[in-house]
């Protein structure tokens, strides 16, 4: 885990402080309310939330909602429909390490728009609603032992270059944590006010604004 061999334990209590960094961080271990997608498209998502909240101790463990969550389009599509599903509240993303390297070389092989930045920020706001990605510091590789999250988003490129990703750098696993360092290769100037999205030709593809 980031280069070290570590124990099961350890590997857990890790990957439990990461998690707790970010929640707190984003001040949403004193929040009541806490809403979480519920979706085929990441398996083993809210199991691996819940028990992630429950090691922090009762005292930090608000109430989790979960929100049914369905999309059959491309991963921009579903990124769209999860920042626009609320309008307000605390929201959990099941975004990883792994996930942002292949979302990145996703949008480099489009060579175009949309593109959504703001995720590779462990936590944002849109409007009245807050995001939150509380694995943004690691990869679905560094689960052993807490739980499982599986990425299965319909979208053949996207699922593609993420299972290459996994499997050609899980013996280098620190090259994941260039994603959101290599953002800068995007200039992202302008953003639609309702998703998030990078504007192309100063429109949002999918809030059509």
């Amino acid at each position: 885990m980031g280069g070290r061999d570590l124990c099961v334990l350890c590997a857990n209590n890790e990957v439990t402080k990461r998690a707790y960094r970010v929640l707190s961080e984003a001040g949403a271990l004193h929040t009541e309310a806490i809403y979480t997608f519920s979706s085929p498209l990441f398996q083993g998502w809210n199991n691996l939330i819940g028990r992630l909240l429950a090691r922090m101790g009762k005292k930090n463990e608000p109430k989790l909602y979960e929100l049914p969550f369905e999309s059959h389009g491309s991963v921009d599509e579903m990124l769209h429909l999860m920042l626009t599903y609320r309008k307000e509240g605390l929201i959990l993303l099941p975004i990883t390490t792994d996930f942002l390297t292949a979302y990145l070389i996703y949008s480099i092989s489009k060579g175009h728009g949309p593109f959504y930045s703001n995720i590779y920020s462990p936590h944002f706001t849109l409007g009245l609603a807050k995001f939150v990605s509380p694995m943004i510091r690691t990869s679905a590789l560094e689960l052993a032992g807490v739980g499982e999250i599986r990425f299965n988003i319909g979208d053949d490129e996207f699922d593609t270059i993420y299972m290459w990703v996994l499997s050609e750098l899980n013996d280098n696993s620190e090259l994941l944590f260039t994603a959101p360092t290599s953002i800068t290769l995007f200039s992202v100037k302008e953003r639609c006010l309702n998703c998030g999205s990078s504007l192309v030709n100063g429109r949002c593809k999918f809030c059509e604004i």
